[in-house]
């Protein structure tokens, strides 16, 4: 029987997660973390996970849904992604795995189903299903200060740039009018994610009630115009810090000359509150948001950290795969904040 799985099933869940999956995934070391990451709202006496039971009780597989909208009387949700996906062994090479994923479409009803994170196994899995797989890109904005995170083309770290490379034209209006703003993200912001598929439920309780990050809302302003707004995480390794974007609202999308303006100020902001770059993970169709911004691609053969919890000085590849179920839904705005990707590794 595949249901979705009661709180009172939360420690059989976890058993099943340390057994099957990892006896150090960090649902295991901190429970509470799974059941904040798939709370129900429409039936508070369960979690957005799948399990199936065997005629003892005992969970033979899961499947861990994230909505991206929240409702407190309807379980349907236009977009949803997948986290862990798992059978038990005994069960391997049966169609439980495909069971679990049907019944997420009958109970969710998506119009795209998503999954971030996936390994390469996994990817021709999902190929198989007909969902596209890709990786995400990844974009970023130094600062001039010198840094040993960015490993660039010819084997370099990110040198101290010359202050005459950021003082030409300064005197731009487009300079002159834009700025840059960093404070705590609160709920009364009222955010809405260039992905219109999350709604506000979703961003309150993503964001806001996040149980381990303090997530921070940095604006760009074009004198009282807000043109964009990034929602961070501050990260820090060693003596160097960054912000890293995951996730975005756009007022408009600026015109070159404006995001040149834009990344001057970037830099200039990251200067002034010692931060070595900011940067941002996400799929192909947010790329215009993000060169609107200032942001630029990583290079071919250059190196940007992305695992910090532990840290890995490595690239690490971001694969995903999606699946529209209605015809003409076409785009894809993944993000670094969506479904499990920016979620705690280590405890504290």
């Amino acid at each position: 029987m595949i249901e979705l799985a009661r709180l009172s099933d939360l420690q059989l869940l976890i058993e099943f997660i340390k057994n099957e999956w990892s006896q150090h995934h960090i649902f295991v070391k901190q429970p509470a973390l799974l059941a904040w990451q798939h709370k129900c709202l429409f039936d508070d006496s369960r979690l957005n996970f799948l399990v199936s039971k065997s005629f003892s009780g005992r969970i033979n597989g899961c499947l861990g849904i994230i909505p991206a909208q929240l409702h407190k009387d309807d379980s349907h949700s236009p977009l949803v992604w997948l986290a862990i996906w798992k059978s038990s062994a005994s069960n391997r090479g049966s169609s439980l795995g495909l069971d679990l994923l049907d019944t997420s479409i009958t109970i969710y009803q998506p119009r795209q189903v998503v999954s971030l994170g996936i390994n390469s196994n996994v990817a021709r899995l999902y190929k198989a299903l007909r969902f596209e797989v890709g990786i995400m890109s990844h974009f970023y904005i130094a600062g001039v200060r010198s840094s040993k995170l960015i490993k660039h083309v010819n084997g370099s770290y990110l040198n101290q740039i010359p202050s005459s490379a950021l003082c030409g034209d300064l005197n731009q209006k487009e300079y002159r009018d834009i700025s840059v703003i960093l404070s705590p993200f609160v709920e009364k912001h009222d955010f809405q994610s260039v992905n219109t598929l999350k709604n506000s439920a979703y961003i309150t309780h993503r964001y806001s009630n996040h149980p381990s990050y303090a997530y921070l809302l940095l604006q760009v302003k074009d004198r009282n115009s807000i043109i964009a707004r990034l929602v961070c995480r501050k990260l820090s390794i060693g003596n160097e810090s960054i912000l890293r974007v995951v996730d975005i609202e756009m007022y408009l999308i600026p015109a070159k000359v404006m995001s040149f303006a834009i990344e001057r100020k970037i830099k200039e902001f990251l200067i002034v509150n010692n931060l070595s770059y900011v940067d941002l993970v996400a799929t192909t169709d947010v790329s215009r948001i993000a060169h609107s911004l200032g942001f630029l691609l990583k290079e071919n053969g250059s190196t940007i950290p992305h695992h910090f919890e532990p840290y890995d000085p490595n690239n690490i590849d971001i694969m995903y795969a999606f699946r529209n179920y209605i015809v003409g839904n076409s785009e894809l705005y993944g993000l670094k904040g969506d479904s499990d990707l920016d979620r705690p590794s280590l405890l504290n």
